[in-house]
């Protein structure tokens, strides 16, 4: 459940840390650790995958669902991150505890959303995007490395916009490599984006 940059960059240094001394603890040798973190980089491979254009063709078939599901976002605000199998609150992202943030029937609906809407990964706020709300189709990698696709909800306009993922993103993330990460996002609809995602 290392996915803690997912909800922002700054989380990026906590998570390489976790990621070397998890690895230690569980008797991995550097050489290892550093192969392991390697192979998790996103690869020219993964960002072509990445524009899925099944991606388009859900938007459109599942509008009412997508529209649901942001309506029960926002209600459940404090609620930062919503998977399968945990959820993380704006003041406190243990787990397990006993407040999970909603009830588990509220839960249940949102699993029943995921499933309807491909959302392996669910949703996350990511706060280098305040006020947007990510809807996640695919991920891969580790906490060191990896790339994510979906679907984002923000009535702030998102940058940089793109009809073309794979060439916007592998530009943007040359551009700025010390950032550790990039985003590029097509519009769909009013406030309706899909989003590409690779960090390092």
């Amino acid at each position: 459940m290392w996915d803690y940059k997912q909800t922002g960059s700054e989380y990026r240094d906590y998570t390489q840390f976790n990621f070397g001394a998890t690895g230690g603890a569980a008797g991995l040798d550097k050489n290892s650790l550093l192969a392991l973190a390697k192979e998790s980089k996103p690869t020219p491979a993964d960002v072509d995958r990445l524009d899925n254009p099944e991606l388009l063709k859900r938007f459109d078939r599942n509008r009412e669902a997508l529209d649901k599901i942001r309506a029960m976002t926002q209600l459940d605000n404090r609620v930062v991150r919503i998977a399968n199998d945990y959820t993380w609150l704006d003041t406190d992202t243990k787990w397990p505890r006993d407040d999970i943030g909603f009830t588990i029937d509220r839960w249940n609906e949102y699993r029943k959303l995921f499933d309807k809407l491909s959302l392996q990964e669910g949703i996350v706020r990511n706060y280098d995007f305040p006020g947007a709300v990510f809807l996640i189709a695919s991920s891969t990698g580790l906490c060191t490395g990896g790339s994510s696709n979906g679907y984002v909800y923000s009535q702030s306009p998102l940058a940089p916009t793109t009809e073309s993922p794979k060439e916007s993103l592998d530009k943007e993330a040359r551009n700025n490599p010390s950032k550790h990460f990039a985003y590029v996002f097509r519009p769909l609809k009013e406030n309706w984006y899909t989003f590409y995602e690779v960090d390092w």
